[in-house]
């Protein structure tokens, strides 16, 4: 479905991309996920998606991709056997879940699921988070673990999950 978007690569509010597309900058238009890149896994009781793209994304437009498919967001990993399950999957670079640092707290390392999921579980690399590269915001999930890194990163791994499961 062809529309328009605004110039950060977001969906006017009078159009929304069908199920499946996502909104592209810098051309604003709607595009389909290649559903080839991505593959829906079963994760103890929850369904996911992980994308391997064909293009760098950064965080924002990797939020876009998950919402591409319909109900669902950037992932929030929740136990040890969701990790083990998911390390291999995506990018071998790493892939982008919805963990993020807490822009209400003063102190960085204050992380939280972005679908209100409370953080009762993680999985950090070790020395992580460090906020190496200052606003280091974002969370990338690589080889089963966490690292945090700028949200303006561009990479090509996105898992997806639904918040209500």
């Amino acid at each position: 479905m062809e529309g328009s978007c605004n110039a950060n690569g977001t969906c006017q509010r009078s159009f929304k991309c069908a199920q499946g597309e996502v909104c592209v900058a810098p051309d604003n238009h709607c595009e389909p996920v290649a559903n080839s890149a991505c593959q829906v896994v079963q994760v103890e009781l929850r369904t996911m998606v992980v994308c391997d793209l064909d293009s760098p994304q950064s965080f924002q437009q990797a939020t876009q991709v998950c919402q591409a498919w319909e109900g669902f967001g950037l992932a929030s990993v929740r136990t040890a056997a969701e990790v083990n399950a998911l390390a291999n999957l995506g990018d071998w670079f790493g892939n982008w879940i919805g963990y993020v640092d807490n822009p209400m707290v003063s102190a960085p390392g204050s992380f939280v699921w972005m679908d209100g999921t409370a953080p009762a579980f993680n999985a950090w690399c070790i020395g992580q988070p460090n906020n190496l590269f200052a606003g280091e915001n974002c969370v990338v999930m690589d080889d089963g673990c966490w690292h945090d890194v700028p949200c303006d990163w561009e990479k090509e791994g996105v898992i997806c999950s639904r918040p209500d499961a």
